[in-house]
């Protein structure tokens, strides 16, 4: 299936593209950036599974619903029980959905047992080498999911760098026919802030900052990232000992996130760092005036006016 897909690539003048996978078209995905890394800007993986992790007997078994899948062959007692009887493949309130399944499979009952049984393996396990993807990877997953594909997105979280992975409440297997808006949301923000992480590992902070300033004007309400991601990536930069870029990073998240104490806080600590101590008695404040119970802002503003009246 990876050379099919670099097939439709070719045929359709697609130099790359951000491909998103969802269960195990996720696994493809997977596949197909490690064979054609130059083909895949980024990827969104949605209940995705990862080729050489395996399953459990739980996960063949549905968790004890079945025997083996032996007893679905025909296609009609397939589609009742994943549709109305599975508990992981559309959580049992969203019932919507688990309607609208039903109708569209009525058109096409078969298709619920075209897996791909004529597909050829990976050329490679991908688990083993996920490290070599390079790229922003978004991996979602439904609340309610089977815990397999749990397991499954935790392993592609932690091999790929830098990989994010968010879980989907009220949702099972079937993510963006169960919760359209949730995915929507996810995948927006996700693809928005690509292009701002991009400049900023291109470019730098400085440009990375004039992107996110000119983006909000135009959308006031624009999200192009979270608070702990935008958060560890300052103090990355400043384990490193890039301390300005810090500075600059944690003041874009002051922007940003106004109402988090946490974010203030955080900026204290990298001026405190570079010895600018009045900025860093400005933020620590400010963070408490946010959050009254910060009681490291409290802890260090106390370390700071003693030191302040041992010197005088």
């Amino acid at each position: 299936m990876t050379v099919d897909l670099h097939q439709l690539f070719d045929q359709l003048k697609i130099n790359n593209a951000i491909i998103m996978g969802m269960s195990s078209g996720g696994r493809l995905a997977i596949d197909f950036t490690l064979k054609y890394p130059g083909r895949v800007s980024g990827l969104v993986l949605v209940g995705a599974v990862v080729s050489g992790f395996g399953y459990t007997t739980h996960m063949y078994t549905r968790g004890g619903h079945i025997q083996s899948q032996a007893e679905l062959t025909d296609p009609q007692k397939f589609i009742k029980y994943y549709i109305w009887d599975d508990p992981y493949e559309i959580y049992s309130k969203n019932v919507k959905a688990k309607e609208k399944c039903s109708k569209l499979l009525a058109y096409r009952p078969h298709f619920a047992r075209e897996t791909g049984a004529l597909s050829r393996p990976a050329d490679r396990l991908a688990i083993r080498y996920l490290s070599e993807i390079k790229i922003p990877v978004l991996v979602l997953v439904g609340e309610f999911d089977i815990p397999d594909v749990h397991a499954h997105a935790g392993a592609i979280e932690a091999g790929i760098p830098g990989a994010k992975r968010e879980i989907i409440y009220n949702s099972g297997h079937l993510i963006p026919i169960e919760q359209p808006d949730a995915f929507n949301s996810a995948v927006e923000q996700f693809l928005k802030g690509m292009e701002f992480f991009n400049i900023l590992n291109s470019k730098g902070v400085t440009e990375a900052a004039n992107y996110y300033h000119e983006k909000v004007k135009s959308e006031p309400n624009i999200s192009l990232f979270e608070e702990r991601e935008l958060n560890s990536l300052g103090y990355t930069y400043m384990q490193n000992g890039n301390i300005k870029d810090a500075i600059e990073i944690f003041k874009l998240n002051t922007e940003a996130f106004p109402n988090s104490g946490n974010v203030y806080d955080s900026l204290g600590e990298a001026y405190l760092n570079d010895g600018q101590i009045e900025l860093a008695v400005t933020n620590y404040k400010k963070s408490l005036e946010v959050n009254p119970n910060n009681t490291n802002a409290k802890a260090v503003l106390e370390q700071l006016k003693n030191r302040e009246s041992n010197n005088n």
